[in-house]
């Protein structure tokens, strides 16, 4: 059944059309002349344009069919050389995969968006190495991707391309094979870059966390990033850390929250990476105390209690696709101000217009946004975007490629800033934020935490155990933790903790952030430095 397929975020979204050319097998509607995959504006000409393609298709399968019967198939003169497409094989080969969610999700997304699109119509054999070479070239200079994310697809490429050489030996060979040394050279000089990249040390650590309450205009997002700094966690392991996993001075990572086709699901750690991690005492009083302070609820989604929960709920919901501020304005013929403030902007509209507004966004299935209703999660994307980024940088994603960054402008009155937004924000602002890091991967705090410890001098053995990583060689095996070890990297981890929180009292005795601010007050009082209540 011929379907739409909504694509991109924000004022990226568009739709591709999809049709059957075989049982559980899809084709996307292709430009004729340029034989790329078309973007259509609207969901509905997506539909039509869908319908219309599988009919097509379907009178020139019949059509072939009755030819074949007169005078014979391909495949008849073919012979040895009758294989399927690869659009039909990555089918049945995608379905024999019993791999994780997350795992599942990559493979299908770079199967559909990447490979399908360009192999799907070429048997296995007719795949060679120019093909995949032009595939390359296309993927990088025409649809501006990355060269990162186009090795992962070659490597999905190569991975699928060796199983169909099991399956059918006439192929020859793997065509997506490459030599050692035959790669660009530019991917070496770029991962060495990257590896050169200074890790995030602990007063920089600091000051990224800050910026995030910052942004966030509360201190959860301080916990977490500093929760995230200290304890080497991954993105997903940080949002999926429930409250019954904090206890008797360690957290206990037993969950990561994933992300896969809008969805949010509660899963096993990476390479179920299950562990307890110590916390020095500072870091378990904040988490504590977060908790205390926050109360966090049971989820309506998972039915679990995170320690750490999304933003407020800044936008609209929308019971019915398409439904918004201004289809209800339409819909009662009045002004999308008069709705704005039917539903509690600043203004004044009479009891009766703001009763007709209410009962029509009920009609309609319009839902205003609502500051007190907070998220049960963070989205990653969101939080990269609004919130990570920013603080690291000093600056705001772009909002599409090729556009240069904004730098992030305060107002500078109060350390370190307070980001100023709206019309015209730059020329009310006093002030504009440097960067800490100019690595924009969360994950990085994740690298920057075991270098650390590593140059500490911590034993192997329990850096493997606190970061998640296995090691099978007989060292690791032969080789324990013991409680001295914990109680000596606890001991080093409170000291440099607060080894920062000195360095940061120097660079300036207040924050705008309250819970910060406590912190620095109180270490200023503990070390005898006076400054103003």
């Amino acid at each position: 059944m011929a379907y739409p397929k909504k694509r991109g975020t924000g004022r990226d979204v568009h739709y591709t059309a999809y049709f059957a050319v075989a049982p559980q097998v899809y084709e996307p509607v292709k430009d004729p002349e340029t034989g790329r995959v078309k973007k259509f504006d609207t969901e509905k000409r997506a539909q039509k344009a869908a319908d219309d393609a599988e009919i097509n298709y379907k009178v020139a399968q019949a059509a072939a069919m009755a030819v074949a019967e007169t005078y014979g198939t391909p495949a008849d003169m073919r012979g040895s050389r009758d294989l399927p497409a690869f659009a039909a094989y990555a089918d049945r080969w995608y379905g024999r995969q019993d791999l994780a969610r997350g795992t599942m999700d990559y493979y299908k997304r770079g199967l559909e968006n990447h490979l399908i699109p360009y192999f799907g119509e070429k048997r296995l054999d007719e795949i060679d190495k120019d093909i995949v070479a032009a595939w390359e070239r296309y993927e990088r200079e025409e649809a501006g991707n990355n060269r990162s994310s186009i090795h992962n697809w070659r490597s999905l490429l190569h991975t699928v391309m060796s199983d169909a050489l099991d399956e059918y030996p006439s192929i020859g060979r793997n065509p997506a094979d490459r030599k050692r040394g035959r790669g660009r050279r530019t991917n070496r000089h770029r991962r060495a870059a990257v590896l050169a990249a200074p890790i995030i040390g602990d007063f920089d650590g600091l000051l990224l966390a800050e910026r995030a309450a910052v942004l966030s205009r509360r201190p959860d997002e301080f916990v977490a990033e500093t929760t995230r700094r200290w304890c080497g966690l991954r993105t997903g392991e940080l949002w999926g850390l429930q409250t019954k996993c904090v206890a008797n001075g360690r957290i206990h990572v037993e969950a990561q929250l994933t992300e896969i086709d809008g969805a949010q699901f509660v899963e096993d750690p990476k390479d179920e990476s299950f562990r307890a991690i110590d916390l020095p005492p500072f870091l378990g009083k904040l988490v504590e105390d977060h908790i205390a302070r926050a109360s966090p609820r049971s989820c309506p989604c998972h039915g679990l209690t995170f320690v750490f929960s999304g933003r407020p709920r800044k936008n609209p919901k929308s019971l019915n696709d398409g439904v918004s501020l201004a289809s209800v304005a339409r819909h009662l013929g009045v002004s999308k101000r008069t709705v704005q403030i039917a539903f509690g902007s600043p203004g004044q509209i009479s009891e009766d217009t703001r009763r007709r507004v209410l009962d029509a966004a009920g009609e309609l299935g319009y839902i205003p946004p609502n500051p007190n209703e907070i998220q049960p999660h963070w989205w990653r994307g969101d939080y990269y975007k609004w919130i990570y980024v920013p603080a690291a940088t000093g600056t705001y994603t772009p909002h599409r490629k090729g556009e240069p960054r904004r730098p992030v402008v305060v107002d500078a009155t109060e350390f370190p800033g307070v980001p100023v937004r709206g019309p015209y924000a730059a020329r009310r602002a006093s002030g504009e934020w440097s960067p800490i890091t100019n690595v924009t991967r969360p994950h990085w705090n994740r690298h920057s935490h075991r270098t650390i410890l590593t140059e500490m001098g911590v034993p192997k053995v329990l850096i493997d155990e606190r970061i998640g990583h296995s090691d099978t060689s007989v060292q690791a095996v032969y080789t324990h933790v013991t409680q001295k070890m914990r109680g000596d990297l606890v001991e080093e981890l409170e000291a440099r903790w607060w080894r920062a929180v000195d360095a940061r009292l120097a660079l300036h005795p207040r924050s705008v952030v309250p819970l910060l601010d406590e912190i620095l007050y109180a270490r200023a009082k503990e070390i005898g430095l006076s400054i103003a209540a």
